[in-house]
């Protein structure tokens, strides 16, 4: 029974905590029942009663072997948790779900957990409701983040291919998270859906060719011939991109973006338009009139080819 009792309470909690892990998180804990029947009788048989030895005997100044004891204990269960979470899958990536199923999980959830009658089952509709609209989430198709420094383009299988300057890998870590990607990400940041030289890289996303420029050397093809141009320095004068553009200023002001490609049209979602405006994260309004100075002469043309 003791057993029993740590299996169906672990269950119960973890598919409780199980859309605010894969909604906040992108993962959950597969192997949460083996690492609570181990850490559980190691809690109720050695840290609970030596913690309360230790009260017992701190008033006399006895409380030094106690101390131990639950010491040793809970070093036991913390080894125990970084056991099971460094068993093969014990992590599973779950890629974002959307708000919205999210939100029916957990109506359907409380549903069932308020209600004392019959009328709590109804609460498995928006639960199932939930779960089945989880995968209709749409993934971004090109995201822009650290100061344009670091872009990412979604291959034809389906995966993120990044270029990643200096200082990304933090950056990059969540956005594998929030796919639900569990390669590293000095996997990600081989860049193999681009073609590169000097001065930037190219890449094909859905039919449409994006291009990342790291100098103006670049921009005399980049402007002509881009969809979706991203500039690692701020836009100059005279740059008439054929679609989105996409400079550091941009990214400074309104956080990474995320681009979606449809029907031959790109949307942009940004942190700043997912946030809002809030009293402490205001949001930073930029001059849409070019600062650079760079005319033609600044752009010769290096004869890169598109992928």
């Amino acid at each position: 029974m003791f057993f029993g009792g740590i299996v169906a309470s672990t269950l119960i909690a973890s598919l409780a905590v199980a859309p605010f892990g894969i909604y906040h998180f992108h993962n959950t804990q597969l192997f949460a029942i083996l690492a609570n029947l181990v850490a559980i009788p190691i809690c109720n048989i050695i840290v609970m009663p030596a913690a309360l030895a230790t009260l017992v005997a701190m008033p006399v100044g006895l409380e030094a072997a106690p101390l131990w004891v639950m010491g040793w204990g809970i070093e036991a269960m913390v080894w125990c948790a970084g056991w099971v979470a460094g068993l093969p899958g014990a992590v599973g990536r779950v890629p974002a779900i959307p708000t919205f199923a999210f939100v029916l999980m957990i109506v359907g959830g409380l549903w069932c957990a308020l209600w004392s009658t019959r009328w709590r089952l109804l609460g498995v509709v928006p639960i199932v409701a939930g779960l089945v609209l989880a995968p209709a989430g749409r993934k971004p198709d090109v995201l822009v983040g650290r100061g344009a420094g670091l872009v990412a383009v979604r291959t034809d299988a389906g995966q993120l291919s990044a270029l990643a300057g200096r200082g990304s890998n933090f950056e990059l870590a969540r956005w594998l998270e929030h796919d639900g990607d569990s390669r590293l990400q000095a996997e990600a940041a081989k860049a193999s859906a681009f073609r590169c030289d000097a001065h930037g890289c190219t890449a094909r996303v859905k039919g449409m060719l994006l291009a990342v420029a790291n100098s103006p050397v670049a921009l005399r093809d980049d402007c002509a011939a881009a969809s979706i141009l991203v500039l690692k320095f701020a836009r100059p004068k005279g740059c008439k991109a054929a679609g989105p553009l996409i400079d550091a200023d941009d990214i400074a002001a309104k956080g990474a973006h995320a681009l979606y490609i449809g029907g031959g049209q790109v949307r942009i979602e940004t942190v700043a338009d997912t946030r809002g405006d809030r009293p402490w994260a205001p949001v930073s309004h930029r001059d849409d009139a070019p600062p650079a100075d760079a005319g033609d002469d600044d752009w010769p043309a290096r004869g890169r080819r598109s992928p």
